[in-house]
């Protein structure tokens, strides 16, 4: 997915939707 506040992977696909550290 993106990339988020601190560089982790955001969730854009239910696959990727246990990327939920984007928002730390």
């Amino acid at each position: 997915g993106r990339k988020g506040n601190a560089g982790h992977s955001c969730a854009v696909t239910a696959i990727e939707t246990v990327n939920v550290l984007c928002a730390i």
